[in-house]
């Protein structure tokens, strides 16, 4: 049963070198003269290709890194102006009295006569 921890094994390493052209032991001067030629050509040729490709997309992620960076600054700084507006209510409320909705009514006058009930 695979547990999802184990890594299938692989029949051998992955080269980290290049390997050279290796002909066939019947083949002629020449025909060996002639693969070993074109063998060079199309690793150059590959190997050129690769850094291109390569050297395309580090400079794609280096962009997009330049972007992502702008972007966070500017949120970073519409984050601190909002903080400052956010501290500046709040300083407001703490300092007002009341509820914040304005000054507090006049106390009422006592009535005369009783008529207000003593739950008021």
């Amino acid at each position: 049963m695979d547990n999802g921890g184990e890594h299938p094994s692989h029949p051998s390493e992955p080269p980290t070198v290049p390997t050279a052209f290796q002909p066939s032991a019947d083949w002629s001067q020449d025909i060996t003269a002639v693969a070993t030629s074109v063998y060079d050509q199309i690793f150059a040729q590959v190997y050129d290709n690769l850094i291109q490709a390569f050297g395309a997309e580090v400079q794609r992620l280096k962009d997009s890194n330049v972007s992502i960076g702008a972007a966070y600054t500017a949120v970073s700084a519409d984050y601190s102006a909002l903080e400052q507006r956010i501290d500046s209510v709040m300083s407001l409320a703490a300092r007002s009295t009341g509820s914040g909705r304005g000054p507090r009514p006049a106390a009422p006058e006592k009535c005369d006569g009783g008529t207000q009930s003593s739950a008021e």
